[in-house]
């Protein structure tokens, strides 16, 4: 795998976590639609790259 995709894909995962952690952080875990699909999604990208 190329260098610049897998720092691509780091950042990309950064992104995610940081946007679902600001969600949940201003409205509750609980209030978040579709909460564990997100999760499910950003676990999907992580795995990739292993």
């Amino acid at each position: 795998m190329d260098v610049y995709y897998i720092r691509l894909s780091l950042t990309e995962i950064k992104l995610d976590l940081l946007s679902f952690a600001y969600q949940a952080a201003t409205s509750g875990f609980d209030e978040i639609e579709h909460s564990g699909e997100q999760l499910t999604a950003i676990v999907k990208k992580v795995d990739q790259l292993v």
